[in-house]
């Protein structure tokens, strides 16, 4: 059973500040499929489940690449 205290789901501004990523990423990856969202109430909000996955398997648009990026230019 979930905590109580558990989020359900996440705001874009709040999934980016949680994950250090920027809102125009965020919404980039939404927009191009890598990263579930729905739309409720006039918002677009990210499901727990699609946060963690999101951010444990990494995005399929590249964003390991980025990553392998910035630790090569280190």
């Amino acid at each position: 059973m979930s905590n109580a205290n558990e989020r359900l789901a996440y705001s874009v501004k709040s999934f980016a500040e949680l994950s250090e990523l920027s809102e125009s990423f965020v919404k980039r990856e939404i927009y191009a499929g890598n990263l579930k969202a729905i739309k409720r109430g006039g918002r677009v909000i990210i499901p727990a489940e699609a946060a963690r996955a999101y951010l444990s398997e990494g995005s399929q648009s590249g964003n390991a690449d980025q990553t392998q990026s910035v630790t090569t230019q280190v």
